[in-house]
């Protein structure tokens, strides 16, 4: 049996403690408390270690992100080789909650932020985001284009806890090598605008060209919100933008919001495929019933001159010798018209149908087995 999740809770208010603690417990997770930033390093030194740290800004002595630095240091991530890369994941809860402290706190490696006052059930809603993420678009591709190696990072972890597989690229070149790579296959592109060696409007030129992309939602990150910047994004083929800073909840929106867009798109182009091979099955099996109607008049109109040249035939048969070459073209005549009439009778008694591929891929109806249903 798999042992609870630990939380750290460190914030210098005894409340705020009590409530972050309550909830979480509720929700089954064993949750520790220290009151600022130096005890926060105690216990995170201490077995168990923490999966996870909740971790108030503004505190007395050690701020949150004084601690959240020194928490990233060899000294203290050697006791973390329990969660991926030994980085704890951290969410601040705060009260100062503006674009330049998130910016800040991100730039760090921050997983989330929490405003002070919560609701009941953010913590808990926020915490399992991260230790049990329901990812849903798993299984699905993205390729993070940016020069900035903290904002590359933080995008990319973003779209990995929705479940996505993120490849990374420095710029536009290297984004064109990895998806040449991978047949230029890949369900999203996230790309900052302003790179070296190749923007991001000459590789959303460079996406279009390719069939298997057509669809593939492009997403432009700038710093710049300029009226001709943002017309060459979209006359590029680009999908979206977002100007930064921008807040996570918000991209995350954009990301699922032309996802799903685009997965609807290819169930309709699926679909519609499917309904082009019934619609071609059923016009071929109309026709197929269509022609086993009509063989069917023609074998029953022509019983009637087989039954006449049959009789004809044994009536010259009657009239001369066993010997006469009469006789002989009389017999071929007959065999000729019984081969005939069991190929008709064949014909009107067929109810079900067998094809036999023939040289050049034409499909025709297979008379050579006695069983018509083919069994």
């Amino acid at each position: 049996m798999s042992r609870p999740l630990e939380i750290l809770v460190v914030d210098d208010s005894a409340l705020i403690r009590k409530l972050i603690r309550e909830e979480l417990q509720a929700a089954g997770y064993r949750v520790s408390e220290a009151a600022n930033g130096f005890e926060a390093l105690a216990r995170a030194a201490e077995p168990p270690s923490p999966d996870l740290i909740t971790l108030d800004i503004d505190m007395p002595g050690l701020g949150g992100f004084e601690t959240f630095r020194k928490l990233q240091e060899d000294h203290y991530r050697r006791f973390f080789t329990h969660v991926e890369d030994a980085r704890i994941p951290i969410i601040f809860v705060t009260a100062n909650d503006t674009l330049s402290i998130r910016q800040k706190g991100f730039a760090l490696g921050a997983a989330d932020f929490i405003t002070k006052p919560f609701g009941k059930g953010d913590l808990k809603a926020a915490v399992e985001a991260i230790l049990k993420p329901p990812q849903p678009m798993a299984g699905l591709t993205a390729l993070v284009v940016d020069d900035s190696d903290t904002a590359r990072n933080i995008v990319a972890e973003n779209l990995r806890r929705e479940g996505l597989q993120v490849s990374e690229a420095e710029d536009g070149q290297a984004a064109c090598e990895i998806l040449a790579d991978r047949e230029w296959v890949m369900d999203i592109v996230v790309t900052d605008l302003v790179m070296p060696r190749m923007d991001g409007i000459n590789l959303c030129q460079e996406i279009r060209k390719h069939e298997a992309m057509e669809d593939a939602p492009v997403i432009f990150l700038t710093a710049l919100a300029d009226q001709k910047e943002l017309l060459k994004i979209f006359a590029s083929g680009g999908t979206d933008y977002l100007v930064k800073p921008f807040f996570k909840e918000e991209f995350l929106a954009r990301v699922n919001v032309h996802l799903e867009r685009t997965l609807l798109t290819r169930k309709l182009r699926k679909s519609i495929v499917e309904l082009k091979h019934v619609h071609l099955e059923n016009e071929k099996q109309q026709k197929l019933e269509g022609a086993l109607g009509m063989a069917a008049t023609i074998c029953h109109e022509l019983n009637q001159p087989l039954q006449k040249i049959s009789g004809y035939s044994e009536l010259l048969k009657n009239l001369g010798s066993s010997e006469r070459k009469e006789n002989l073209y009389a017999d071929n005549i007959l065999r000729a018209v019984e081969e005939m009439g069991n190929l008709t009778r064949k014909l009107m008694t067929l109810t079900q149908y067998r094809t036999r591929k023939y040289p050049g891929g034409e499909s025709l109806l297979n008379l050579d087995t006695q069983d018509p249903s083919g069994s």
